[in-house]
């Protein structure tokens, strides 16, 4: 057992590259830190599955993750949840008919498998700064960079010291005023603030820089942000915003409906079974 399993673990942590499947599969399991998924990794690391079954299902495992944090739906009791999908597949043998199985019947807040209707919904309303840790959101932003490339880009790896970066600061205020001339105080509990922060911590508000640059961006005005990200930054994620003249809640919410488009592609939903 050890000399069946010891190379796959070796696969997941990394060390080793000769499954290219779960090779990705352990680097974000590592990215979002969950070890627990470990077991159901091993026994499609073990399976005969053909390599696109393979893929599929790794890619259902991984998007299993990040849809619920998008979400904002609990990490909490996971390595039981595993735990009962490793028994299934002891018993039935690892595929993707029985992992979608597993979920389809599961419709509560800690163990449902949201659809994209939920994960377009996360997208635009749920507070993404709040996922934790932070390695996470940033996995969940460069992804939406690499989908965001044309064909005809470079697609080189990600660059390390990437940080998370609030196109519209936390702290907006003079700089950042209300589209009908309303007080810049984000303390203000005036409708047009409250609406305001809705939109600050979601994904259409969020992007990637690196850290010298975020820290250079600080709580500077649109126009001088644009300018700086011009300058310094190659990234797709950035380019949105060289073409506005703006950014408001107006803005974000067309950002990140068009984020949620890109995620339910690159995330994939649990398909109906068939009958």
């Amino acid at each position: 057992m050890i000399e069946a399993y010891a190379p796959l673990y070796e696969t997941l942590e990394g060390r080793k590259n000769e499954d290219a499947t779960l090779h990705w599969l352990g680097r974000k399991l590592a990215a979002w830190q969950v070890t627990t998924a470990y077991p159901i990794a091993m026994q499609l690391g073990h399976s005969k599955l053909n390599d696109s079954e393979r893929r599929e299902l790794a890619e259902l495992i991984y998007s299993y993750l990040v849809r619920r944090a998008i979400c904002g739906l609990t990490t909490k009791n996971l390595n039981k949840l595993f735990q009962s999908l490793s028994a299934e597949f002891k018993v039935k043998g690892p595929s993707v008919a029985v992992f979608t199985d597993f979920f389809t019947d599961r419709e509560g807040d800690s163990s449902r498998f949201p659809d994209d209707d939920e994960l377009r919904r996360g997208v635009l309303t749920s507070n993404a700064y709040a996922i934790s840790p932070r390695p996470r959101l940033v996995d969940i932003l460069w992804e939406l960079e690499v989908a965001s490339r044309t064909k005809l880009s470079e697609h080189g790896e990600r660059p390390e010291g990437l940080w998370v970066e609030h196109v519209l600061p936390q702290s907006w205020g003079d700089e950042w005023p209300l589209a009908n001339g309303g007080s810049a105080d984000p303390t203000s509990l005036n409708q047009e603030t409250i609406a305001r922060n809705a939109k600050l911590h979601t994904l259409g508000n969020l992007t990637l820089l690196s850290g010298g640059l975020n820290i250079s961006s600080g709580n500077k005005s649109f126009k001088n942000k644009k300018t700086k990200f011009k300058e310094h930054t190659g990234l797709f994620l950035n380019k949105w915003f060289q073409k506005r003249d703006q950014w408001s809640e107006v803005e974000i919410e067309e950002r990140g409906t068009a984020l949620a488009e890109l995620g339910v592609k690159i995330w994939p939903k649990l398909e109906t079974p068939s009958v």
